[in-house]
């Protein structure tokens, strides 16, 4: 055919060796961390927080879980879009490195205070387990009281 190029056809073992090598090189590897880290980052925030705030029955009682969810996933927008314009303003001379450094120590650490803060089972089954640390329970008062000023307005 007119304007094709001949090329030297790759036996599957050749096609392999060149994806492998590929796949090996610094920059890909680096991109490869990043994307595994963002897809576990969005997966927790999406799936299993939101699931844990549903199956805790200390929160509050069925009535009031969507309007829990819907504020968990506002205030979830909010911190992150909140943090992102706090880091690059205040801190706009330090170096990306850096700043993804503090980012990530700062999820891991809200990762680490979720799993403290929510029962064992609560992301498998509904449970009225108390969590290893109570700010939940003691929270749960005022969270209640919140949801309910919200569903009167």
């Amino acid at each position: 055919m007119l304007g094709e190029i001949d090329k030297p056809k790759l036996s599957t073992k050749e096609m392999l060796k060149s994806t492998l090598s590929v796949f090996l090189m610094k920059d890909m590897i680096l991109l490869s961390i990043t994307s595994a880290y963002i897809g576990i980052q969005w997966c927790f925030w999406l799936s299993v927080f939101p699931t844990c705030v549903a199956f805790t029955k200390t929160l509050g009682n069925e009535n009031d879980k969507p309007v829990m969810l819907a504020l968990c996933v506002i205030f979830q927008g909010i911190g992150q879009v909140g943090a992102c314009i706090y880091m690059s303003m205040k801190l706009p001379k330090l170096r990306p490195k850096i700043l993804t450094t503090v980012a990530i120590f700062i999820q891991l650490l809200m990762f680490g205070l979720v799993f403290l803060m929510f029962p064992k089972m609560s992301s498998l089954d509904n449970t009225y387990d108390e969590s290893i640390i109570k700010p939940i329970q003691r929270a749960s008062k005022k969270w209640q009281e919140s949801v309910q000023n919200v569903k009167k307005r």
